[in-house]
């Protein structure tokens, strides 16, 4: 009777039941993949590792590995592999890009094998393959060259070339995860790998052994047999680098004592040599002695020569000053006359209106308007030399003169010759640039006469210059050329 109940309740409801039965068979799908995913992975994982030589242990050391103790570590019965290679922790930059923290690693190796997914393998000491970065955020390409460089000692002692053009791209199973591992330059993350040749390293010794040990490929890489099979040889790597040590601690002893007694005799050479020296130095000493007091006597000569020329001086200040002491109040009044401007720019002013005033002079004379051609051709030469002469030489000159002030590889004492110089040099731009304008304005002033003499206006002109200077602009050009000549004396 329940059977029946139950078929007739599935056929009244039929599709409800076969999505029931749909959904219940994905979700063991689905769980049965999350259960089994893990283990695939591992496995894929560890046949990869297998191929391509995956170390097993790593050993480091700062005295490094030579030859002898590569020989003893490969007669260890649990040794199946044993590559050593020699490594450098550098900082490199491409030709557009920022430095980045990156290990160089030799590309011969019998253990951590990689794999050449691009490119093809260095043929020299400045080529290299770059491990495939992509996890990390990218690396360099094909073709880029590469500047290697450390902050603190030149990197051409640990490689043979600071710079290395990429020629092809790997990846490799001792660099699978996001992070590459961290470096020994500051404790910084890595951030790139190169592979260069054996030929490309300086070192003598290996600073890194990596091993695979007997074994390890028939366990699975990711299980506790394979662990505690692992932690039993370093049991074994702990009394081996024991005893390698205390070789090695042996052989280093030998090796300081032989340069120490060396050292010792070059120090007793050194000394004879030093004593040497000492001697011709002491010689060399009574000699600048006797030449010193020969110098002091110079300079008590030039002592004298100094007070003497000094109280010449002070003379001939005094009767300066006695001379022109009335000079400064004259300067002053001729200022305050003028409404407070300067003594310089009123000078200017007159010597144009005299100007002026000498051309409309002319201008009475028949002859006057070709007087007047003649000197304004004569002062648009006169700006036509200044000109070239501040393009030619003084504004090239003083561009000279600011890059070398500007310039951080330029002495003290270049610097302030270029300053003094700078100083002659704006000066005299100055001068041509107020010689320049003087000319335009007196060139303004011919042609205004010219056109006021050919209205029959000069005259008047002339009387109009008089009356600004109290009735004669000859007077008071004489009365300020003296002034002028006497500054300058």
């Amino acid at each position: 009777m329940f059977e029946k109940d139950t078929l007739r309740l599935i056929g009244k409801s039929l599709k409800r039941f076969i999505s029931l039965v749909m959904i219940v068979m994905i979700g063991a799908g689905f769980m049965m993949g999350l259960f089994s995913s893990r283990r695939i992975m591992e496995e894929s994982v560890d046949r990869y590792n297998d191929r391509y030589d995956l170390q097993d242990i790593q050993l480091y050391s700062s005295y490094g590995f030579d030859a002898a103790d590569m020989k003893a570590l490969r007669a260890q019965e649990w040794v199946s592999k044993c590559f050593a290679s020699r490594m450098a922790d550098v900082y490199s930059r491409s030709e557009d890009g920022e430095a980045a923290v990156t290990r160089l690693e030799e590309t011969d190796r019998a253990v951590n094998r990689f794999e050449i997914i691009e490119g093809r393998m260095p043929k020299n000491s400045s080529e290299a393959l770059v491990l495939n970065n992509s996890l990390s955020g990218g690396g360099y390409r094909i073709g880029e060259e590469i500047t290697l460089f450390l902050e603190d000692s030149d990197i051409l002692d640990s490689v043979e070339c600071d710079k290395v053009k990429i020629v092809g791209v790997v990846k490799a199973p001792a660099y699978m995860a996001k992070t590459l591992g961290t470096s020994i330059l500051k404790n910084l993350e890595l951030e790139q790998v190169l592979y260069l040749l054996p030929s490309a390293f300086k070192s003598d010794y290996y600073t890194t052994v990596y091993i695979t040990v007997n074994g390890a490929k028939d366990l699975d890489g990711f299980s506790k047999q394979y662990d505690s099979h692992i932690e039993e040889i370093k049991t074994d790597i702990n009394v081996f680098s024991r005893k390698q040590s205390a070789q090695l601690k042996e052989k280093l002893v030998d090796e300081y004592t032989r340069k120490i007694e060396e050292s010792e005799q070059e120090l007793e050479g050194k000394k004879l040599d030093a004593q040497m020296k000492l001697d011709e130095a002491q010689k060399q000493l009574e000699d600048a002695n006797i030449q010193l007091i020969a110098s002091q006597a110079q300079i008590d000569s030039l002592s004298m020569a100094l007070r003497q020329g000094t109280e010449r001086l002070n003379l001939l200040e005094a009767q300066y000053d006695e001379r022109y002491a009335g000079l400064d109040d004259e300067i002053a009044e001729i200022e305050q006359a003028y409404g407070g401007r300067s003594f310089e720019s009123i000078y200017s002013e007159v010597l144009s209106d005299y100007g002026t005033y000498n051309a409309l002079k002319t201008m009475t004379d028949p002859s006057g308007t070709a007087v007047i051609d003649a000197q304004i051709s004569d002062l648009e030469a006169d700006n036509a030399s200044r000109r070239q002469r501040l393009n030619s030489e003084l504004y090239p000159k003083r561009s000279e003169l600011q890059a070398i002030i500007a310039d951080e590889n330029s002495s003290e004492m270049d610097k302030t010759s270029a300053a003094s110089e700078l100083t002659f040099i704006e000066q005299s731009i100055s001068e041509e640039i107020d010689a320049i304008t003087l000319n335009e304005r007196l060139i303004s002033s011919l042609r205004e006469m010219k056109k006021a003499g050919s209205s029959g206006s000069a005259a008047s002109r002339m009387a109009e210059i008089d009356a600004r200077y109290n009735g004669s602009v000859e007077n008071e050009y004489r009365r300020l050329t003296r002034i002028s000549r006497d500054r300058v004396a």
